[in-house]
């Protein structure tokens, strides 16, 4: 939580309890990277069936128990997050390549996230390409984001 509300504005913090069901759904999908014993990234996953199941920001009362698929082929990157201090140290790609390698692993092969605070350009640079006519459910979903939150996928070769 502290990382989180060091990397967003207000507006993106995500409650306490909402996160943890995020982390409760698929621990094995979510990575704490750790530099000289200090939280210095992290980055949470959902696997989903379809992109249908991309949730919206959260607001205080999202305390649900968030779907996680038993067969994915989907994986929506909920969060990733790199405090200050270790930005620019790889961390966050290293943290995506772990990603990659548990969606590989289990024939995942769609990966979709939400790009808020102008990090398009980031998630270009990790092979993302922007869906310029979302369904109407994800744009419906996006626009809980923000007017420049913009609906980013990825193909994966299975």
């Amino acid at each position: 939580m502290q990382i989180q509300s060091l990397c967003y504005g207000p507006a993106f913090h995500e409650p306490a309890l909402s996160f943890a069901t995020k982390l409760a759904a698929a621990p094995q999908a979510a990575w704490l990277a750790l530099i000289d014993d200090q939280p210095a990234a992290y980055l949470i996953t959902l696997p989903m069936q379809t992109d249908d199941s991309a949730p919206q920001l959260p607001t205080l009362s999202d305390t649900a128990a968030q779907p996680v698929a038993t067969s994915p082929n989907w994986l929506y990157i909920h969060d990733m997050a790199v405090a200050a201090p270790y930005r620019g140290t790889g961390v966050g790609s290293l943290l995506f390549q772990q990603t990659i390698a548990y969606a590989t692993a289990r024939n995942i092969t769609q990966m979709a996230l939400i790009a808020v605070q102008g990090s398009m350009r980031y998630w270009q640079g990790m092979g993302f390409a922007t869906d310029c006519q979302p369904a109407p459910h994800i744009a419906a979903k996006l626009r809980t984001f923000g007017e420049d939150a913009v609906f980013m996928t990825r193909h994966l070769i299975p």
